[in-house]
């Protein structure tokens, strides 16, 4: 299972499945579950969301505790933004914030939604609560500074990017 789960992790995509799909096969359900979470995370990374929403549905019925995870649920909510199925998304990312209410990634989510859904005040919230979830992150000042322009709080934006920018001022390129 690991060596499938780190096959995947490196995006060599064909040894992972042949790795991972005999053991959706054979073995006790978490093990097969887990191995069907793994093809669903393979599946993603190589922008097959419709295969990933079945393999993540396989997982599950295996072992229903496998996405109850912020990394599950972002996966779920990452695949279901890429099936145009926004509001499944939104209830992901919001999973995922019950395991761990400060956790990034969800919340960048979530302004991502809001902000395409035209849900400014939402957005805002949220943005605000990523902001201060990424602390001190290089790419994630980044993020907030952009998200910061899309809700036209110029001052914040330049505060963030001013921020990044000040981390790594001192590298070389």
């Amino acid at each position: 299972m690991e060596l499938g789960a780190l096959l995947v992790d490196q995006n060599r995509h064909d040894e992972a499945r042949k790795v991972l799909e005999p053991l959706t096969q054979h073995g006790n359900d978490s093990h097969r579950g887990q191995a069907f979470y793994h093809l669903g995370r393979d599946e993603y990374r190589t922008d097959h969301a419709a295969e990933a929403d079945k393999d993540l549905d396989e997982a599950i019925k295996y072992d229903p505790d496998i996405l109850n995870t912020v990394r599950g649920n972002l996966l779920r909510g990452l695949v279901y933004e890429d099936l145009k199925r926004p509001d499944d998304a939104a209830r992901s990312y919001q999973l995922a914030l019950t395991v761990d209410k400060d956790a990034a990634q969800p919340l960048e989510g979530l302004v991502r939604l809001s902000l395409a859904a035209g849900k400014t005040d939402e957005a805002l919230t949220y943005w605000r609560r990523y902001t201060a979830a990424v602390g001190d992150d290089f790419d994630g000042l980044l993020t907030a500074a952009d998200f910061a322009l899309r809700l036209q709080h110029w001052d914040d934006a330049f505060d963030l990017a001013s921020k990044a920018r000040d981390q790594k001022f001192h590298e070389k390129e």
